[in-house]
């Protein structure tokens, strides 16, 4: 609604503006490149800021069972879930063979075509230094042409055949609709950042993210039910804290931040490729141009914004911080007792493995939410 209004007048802008700005949520690598990218060449945006959300939501949390390949290996399964993306009498979870051979359905036409899709980025994907494609039969563990690869890269591959199926079935569903629709032809809309092509990989916790980093995943034990309805109560905690301390920190921010974006990110965020490193700067980015922050939560391995090595950014209003849960990266100790969060009343931390790589003990009270071991 208010973003709606702030584009009646200009006069309605600038009241609007501030209402937009206060309560900050930014559930995904495209919302977190996008928002940085805004504060950093307009940072009186963000003075308006009182609470910032970094990381998954309950609607954004990544599912376990998103592997491209079927158990047998002989067919791949699109990441589209929403069916009004997919084309006519299509499902979603629907498995495209690459096998030569296999019997086809009544839209015989459409599984070749997809077949053939397949085959050939198989035979295109990654560096060909490291080899050329990727053999799916293999589950994405040697090249097409033979060379072993590792566990990382394959992945990625396997993940880059996934994505051109999906243009595929993407681009013939629109020409569909270009033959269905009455009037003028429907124009192709454009992205707004080249992340949201893929939405689906759109994630923090997206296996993709901790594959170009280099690291093994697992994933934390957890009740997934449990954790989204936390999730919720979390977001009204710190509303509520915004609203009880918003009296004691209604004086701007008079100091300048100038942060070089360009510098400060990794090119594998603006070529939307991220990794784990690559978010955390950003997320440091954004925090650098948030001076006025009461709240704060930073979900798994974005803690490390905060809490990691050569962080000396200062906090002097931050009243709430959340941590957590964890997610599928490898976490390092928690740095809480630094000078930058001295301003910190309460601290809420998310499982048991996380309190036990504190390095030091916090300076203030903690909430324990054991929803994640």
């Amino acid at each position: 609604m208010a973003c709606s209004l702030a584009l009646v007048s200009k006069r309605l802008y600038s009241l609007m503006i501030p209402l937009i700005y206060t309560h900050v949520r930014l559930t995904k690598p495209s919302d977190l490149l996008l928002y940085a990218q805004t504060v950093s060449s307009r940072p009186c945006l963000s003075q308006h800021t009182r609470s910032l959300w970094i990381g998954p939501d309950e609607d954004h949390v990544e599912s376990r069972n998103c592997w491209p390949l079927n158990e047998y290996r002989t067919a791949m399964i699109s990441s589209i879930t929403d069916p009004l993306e997919l084309p006519i009498r299509l499902d979603a979870g629907t498995c495209y063979s690459f096998e030569a051979g296999q019997p086809l359905s009544s839209e015989g036409w459409l599984f070749e075509a997809a077949r053939v899709v397949i085959r050939e980025a198989s035979r295109t994907v990654g560096d060909p230094q490291y080899g050329r494609g990727v053999s799916l039969r293999c589950g994405g563990t040697v090249s097409f042409d033979g060379k072993k690869l590792g566990l990382n890269e394959g992945q990625i591959r396997v993940y880059q055949v996934q994505q051109v199926l999906d243009c595929f079935l993407q681009s013939l569903r629109k020409r569909q609709q270009l033959r269905s629709a009455p009037g003028p032809a429907l124009r192709e809309s454009s992205t707004i950042c080249s992340l949201r092509t893929h939405p689906a990989s759109d994630r923090f916790d997206h296996p993709l993210v901790y594959a170009r980093t280099g690291t093994d995943s697992k994933w934390p034990t957890c009740d997934w039910a449990l954790l989204k309805k936390a999730m919720v109560d979390e977001e009204e905690d710190i509303k509520a804290e915004v609203q009880r301390s918003i009296l004691h920190t209604s004086t701007e921010y008079s100091g300048e931040c100038c942060v070089d974006l360009e510098e400060a990110i990794c090119g594998e965020v603006r070529a939307a490729v991220p990794s784990v490193v690559a978010l955390v700067l950003l997320s440091r980015v954004v925090l650098a141009q948030s001076p006025n922050l009461v709240g704060l939560a930073l979900k798994g391995y974005l803690q490390q914004a905060v809490t990691g090595t050569k962080n000396d950014q200062r906090f002097e209003r931050l009243h709430l911080l959340a941590l957590g849960p964890p997610g599928r990266h490898p976490e390092a100790h928690l740095r809480l007792s630094h000078a930058g969060l001295a301003s910190v009343k309460k601290l809420r931390l998310w499982g048991k493995n996380w309190i036990d790589s504190v390095s030091e003990r916090p300076p203030v009270a903690h909430t324990v939410l054991p929803f994640c071991t």
